[in-house]
């Protein structure tokens, strides 16, 4: 009974590493590992144009963002959340402005989905609750 035990143990455990032990995936069934590290790109959202962002995804599944606009010294907003795997091969990071030069917008939420177009370029749209307006984003992998 014991050693049927530890193989079926054996076999669970294997399974799971497989499957990528719950890291979130992303395009081409690559694990986080395929999207951790500093990117920097642009971001369009509506008729406020585009603007230099730069994200850090960390390997623990966190991620901090930063988005400056072209009439404000330093960062115009940040935002910090989690990483989470979708069914479609993309990830969601959800998380909330830990900034914002609108100051009511600090605390409130926002969501982006992105793909992996390459090893080096990853694409996506998003939305804060706040602002209710969506937004594109277009980053290359800088370290």
């Amino acid at each position: 009974m014991r050693a049927l035990t530890i193989v079926l143990l054996s076999l669970l455990f294997a399974a799971v590493a497989s499957v990528g032990g719950g890291r979130p995936a992303i395009a081409g069934g690559n694990t986080l590992d395929g999207i951790t590290g500093v990117w920097e790109g642009r971001l369009v959202q509506g008729a406020t144009g585009d603007s230099p962002l730069r994200l850090e995804v960390f390997s623990d599944g966190r991620w901090k963002i930063a988005i400056a606009r072209q009439y404000s010294i330093g960062p115009y907003s940040e935002a910090e959340g989690t990483v989470n795997s979708l069914p479609s091969g993309a990830v969601m990071l959800s998380g909330k402005y830990t900034w914002h030069s609108v100051h009511r917008f600090q605390g409130s939420a926002v969501t982006m989905t992105l793909k992996q177009v390459s090893d080096v370029e990853i694409s996506g749209d998003g939305i804060s609750t706040q602002v209710n307006r969506p937004f594109s984003v277009s980053l290359k992998r800088v370290k």
